[in-house]
């Protein structure tokens, strides 16, 4: 049944509440949950004892007939079913709409997932096993869909109430198959084949130029965001906190994702020609996850500006549209060089020197060659990509 449908105009999405049944809902979630690996393979702090005890008081409260808070569902829509919304929106009398009941009915099961209620999902799936009779009871599900993942990720991050908070990683690992289907969807627009993603639960090593693993990925659309290279995934709270406002500050641009996906794109190119020249001496440079997070970081302050000093749309916009036009005539050049010209013009022996004799624990040496490439690719932007040789970069630290 049809609730109630609303637009949110700041996160350019619709919020649409729905009602149905306990079982109809734990069968419509049933597989993004399990293809997930569920609760426990997406929230760190599922296995703690504040965690279980909620469960077991969720549990306790369905045995005695209580309503749990509207669990939030997200998803990602087509053109044609945006107008629909559109269209419904318009008329102002949503409830009980065959189109909208339509519209839900039509989202993929695997498409869905789960911006706020994980918990209680678990809760009322563990009910379900305990035979308590609860399949009947209806409870209120709000659908948040856009047609763009980055409205449901600035959604997701402002207003998530979720009662066990969740990191940033996290809370971006719940919107990452809509970030990586966007992701595939531009580059194989814009003609890149060489692209390709090892899943996380792929164990296989990157074997070529365009390989990345998905959780590299995901940290490289934090740094983006974040702008900055020294980003700890496992922050404590107060720590993650700062990083999450600086995340939301970027995510809530309406080009963010494109942006985003542009600079894989350009990434992608560079691995690609880059690798012309490489042997077991001098590796690759983009095989190292600290040059991809300079490179992306770079890229972030150049266009959006520093912290604290950002740059308002019209000059984001300028300083992209003119970062483009020297990245695609840096390109064009290095693509009509030999493998012997990439090489003399790469310069990988002095980069391995430099980036080999950094010293201390693993993590402050990871940090030290992801400001490294920072500043390496800042002087190349700023140099407007006109460089003899990548020497002035790796020398700019």
């Amino acid at each position: 049944m049809i609730l109630d449908l609303l637009k949110d105009d700041r996160a350019n999405c619709y919020s649409l509440m729905v009602q149905m049944s306990i079982d109809e809902y734990l069968n419509k979630i049933q597989s993004s949950f399990e293809k997930k690996g569920g609760l426990e393979g997406q929230r760190e702090t599922i296995k703690t004892k504040t965690a279980q005890k909620i469960r077991e008081r969720m549990i306790e409260d369905l045995r005695n007939g209580a309503i749990l808070p509207p669990i939030v569902l997200g998803a990602i829509l087509d053109s044609e079913q945006i107008k629909i919304l559109d269209a419904e929106n318009l008329k102002h009398e949503v409830v009980n709409s065959n189109n909208l009941s339509k519209l839900v009915e039509r989202i993929p099961k695997e498409d869905l997932f789960i911006i706020d209620g994980m918990q209680r999902t678990t809760a009322l799936s563990e009910a379900r096993k305990q035979e308590l009779k609860i399949n009947e009871k209806l409870i209120r599900v709000e659908y948040w869909l856009a047609s763009e993942v980055n409205s449901i990720t600035y959604r997701m991050l402002v207003l998530n109430t979720s009662q066990i908070p969740w990191n940033l990683r996290r809370q971006l690992e719940v919107v990452y198959s809509s970030i990586v289907k966007e992701l595939k969807f531009y580059l194989n627009q814009v003609g890149n084949q060489d692209f390709q993603i090892i899943e996380v639960d792929d164990s296989s090593r990157r074997s070529k130029a365009g390989q990345f693993h998905a959780d590299n990925l995901i940290e490289c659309y934090i740094v983006f965001g974040a702008r900055k290279e020294k980003v700890d995934l496992q922050h404590e709270l107060l720590e993650d906190q700062f990083l999450k406002n600086d995340f939301i500050e970027g995510v809530g641009n309406p080009s963010f994702n494109k942006w985003f996906y542009q600079i894989i794109d350009y990434l992608v190119r560079l691995d690609k020609i880059f690798s012309q020249y490489s042997n077991k001496d001098t590796g690759r440079v983009f095989a190292s996850q600290p040059a991809c997070i300079g490179f992306v970081t770079a890229l972030s302050i150049a266009i959006m500006g520093e912290l604290g000093n950002d740059y308002d749309l019209e000059r984001q916009n300028d300083n992209w549209q003119k970062i483009q036009k020297n990245m695609n005539e840096f390109l064009d050049k290095l693509a009509a060089k030999s493998s012997e010209e990439i090489g003399d013009f790469l310069n990988l022996h002095l980069l391995n020197e430099l980036t080999t004799k950094s010293t201390g624990t693993t993590r402050t040496r990871g940090y030290k060659q992801r400001e490294f490439y920072k500043e390496a690719f800042n002087k190349l932007i700023k140099s407007d990509f006109d460089v003899p040789s990548m020497t002035v970069c790796w020398r700019a630290y």
